[in-house]
């Protein structure tokens, strides 16, 4: 039998029965759907959308087994009967279609779709209520796919839900969001990700520091899933059992394996940027990276470091979501900054992640021209004649002789 995934494992299973593995963080949108379910006042089409891993899918599947449990809509699933179970394991393919618009997002599959809407819901046995179809990654469905579905939205079959998901949904056409009940899921917040992370590593019996929690909660950004699949990988990278027993995972394991800095690297940056000091800028940075980080993990510490110093800056230091010794860091490196000079740096460095993430670039020298321009860039000056170039195009530049100087 095939070893299932820790995420898979904590997946959510109902909207807020904390006996259930409850849906993390989206507690308004819970609260909505299972009133909606209970006084039967259910939509004929939702948009989920939202940053991934936040709970679109787990909501939708959680949904479908809702309004088709044979206990009767009492606003959660009951994960007990026989359409519930069946939904669970997936053996039930009649109640609930699952369809990825990515790889089906031509008119035709738009069509296919249709012509099976008039089926009515039951199957092998089981009668359900509705037929729920989670369209996921709708914003992928081309212009004539969407116009096909189009009516079918608008005056679907009584029983049919659509449930459509999406990270983008500035993508969705507008016509076809008119017809929705749209649901924002918001990134999952630091203390609720940290909660929920130290609550798993207990039950599956692993010992984590709490700067450990912390650093796995953070590289996740928000998001249940990707934090849960850290910490699933964490647990392999260490978990050694201790003369007690208990498996433990340290901070120095999870950084090892982020490949993420001490505090003391990242504040010597930033200080050297604040200092207007290029050559201990990349000083730092070299020997943070040659001792291991990993340049766009490092970027990151950075940039959210710099962050703290332009909320300091700004007046707000009491929104930081950092230890003691972060926060009395960002408060001796603030003094070094004015707030332009600041909100430049960030601008610099923030925009680096989609290159860093490239192998075809140099990753370090992307980083090191990031840093030179944060410091090099006078308060006020107008961008210079012709503009710089993004350091994608310096690398080209760099690769090809025949490129002008």
């Amino acid at each position: 039998m095939a070893q299932i995934t820790l995420y898979n494992k904590w997946r959510p299973r109902t909207f807020a029965d904390a006996k259930d593995l409850p849906l993390v963080g989206q507690e308004a949108i819970g609260r909505t759907l299972r009133q909606a379910i209970v006084r039967n006042q259910i939509a004929h089409a939702y948009l989920f959308c939202g940053p991934r891993g936040t709970g679109k899918t787990s909501a939708a599947r959680i949904f479908a087994r809702a309004v088709n449990c044979q206990r009767g809509l009492q606003g959660e699933p009951c994960n007990q009967c026989g359409n519930c179970t069946a939904l669970l394991d997936g053996r039930q393919l009649d109640l609930l279609i699952e369809i990825d618009a990515a790889s089906n997002r031509g008119v035709d599959d738009a069509r296919l779709l249709r012509e099976r809407l008039l089926q009515r819901p039951g199957g092998d046995g089981l009668t359900g209520r509705y037929k729920v179809y989670i369209i996921d990654e709708v914003h992928m469905l081309t212009k004539e796919a969407f116009n096909t579905l189009l009516k079918s939205l608008e005056e679907p079959p009584p029983h049919v839900i659509f449930i459509l998901a999406t990270t983008d949904p500035q993508e969705v056409l507008p016509t076809i969001l008119s017809r929705c009940q749209r649901f924002d899921f918001r990134s999952v917040a630091l203390e609720k990700l940290v909660g929920h992370l130290e609550h798993v590593a207990m039950v599956e019996g692993f010992a984590v520091e709490p700067r450990a929690l912390e650093a796995l909660a953070r590289a996740a950004r928000g998001g249940l899933r990707d934090a849960i699949s850290l910490l699933d990988q964490a647990m392999a990278f260490g978990g050694e059992p201790g003369l007690d027993g208990e498996r433990r995972i340290s901070t120095s394991q999870v950084d090892a394996m982020l490949g993420i800095s001490r505090l003391d690297a990242v504040t010597q940056v930033a200080r050297a940027l604040g200092d207007q000091d290029l050559a201990s800028a990349l000083r730092a940075s070299h020997r943070a990276l040659n001792g291991g980080a990993d340049v766009r993990a490092f970027n990151r510490q950075v940039v959210d470091f710099l962050r703290g110093v332009m909320l300091t800056l700004g007046g707000a230091p009491e929104t930081l979501e950092v230890d003691v010794e972060t926060r009395d860091a960002i408060g001796q490196v603030s003094r070094t900054f004015t707030l332009g000079r600041v909100i430049r740096a960030v601008k610099g460095l923030s925009g680096l992640d989609a290159s860093l993430r490239t192998r075809t670039v140099d990753a370090t020298l992307v980083f090191e021209v990031a840093l030179a321009e944060a410091i090099d860039t006078p308060a006020g000056a107008p961008t210079s004649s012709p503009p710089a170039q993004p350091p994608n195009q310096l690398l080209a530049q760099r690769a090809d002789p025949a490129s002008p100087d």
